[in-house]
């Protein structure tokens, strides 16, 4: 009868918990979250699509913050490319630092 009312009272406790709480609250924001959220609020800052922002920039290096491409020409999330036709130099000249802070390379291509 004891084990019964353990059970019951188990039971009862983790319904209550999954109804006020949840495990979604366990959920801890991961990097790829909080660079979503990045991104959306750039987006929504500068008046453009953060879906197409999102989709734009997980074309060019699939959100890595750290990405190099084309042989080492292309930086950072947004690939912005230092070869002489490319737009890291334009990057610079804007006032911005450095291509793989993703603040300032999706603030630059918004």
């Amino acid at each position: 009868m004891n084990r019964v009312l353990v059970v019951v009272f188990v039971a009862g406790i983790l319904i209550a918990w999954v109804t006020t709480c949840g495990p979604q609250h366990l959920h801890a924001q991961t990097p790829e979250d909080e660079l979503t959220t990045t991104i959306t609020d750039i987006a929504q800052y500068r008046k453009v699509s953060s879906r197409g922002l999102i989709r734009l920039l997980d074309c060019e290096s699939r959100l890595d913050p750290n990405a190099v491409g084309d042989h080492g020409t292309s930086l950072g999330i947004a690939q912005l490319s230092s070869l002489p036709t490319g737009l890291l130099w334009h990057f610079y000249g804007l006032g911005y630092t450095d291509p793989f802070e993703p603040i300032q390379s999706v603030d630059y291509v918004a």
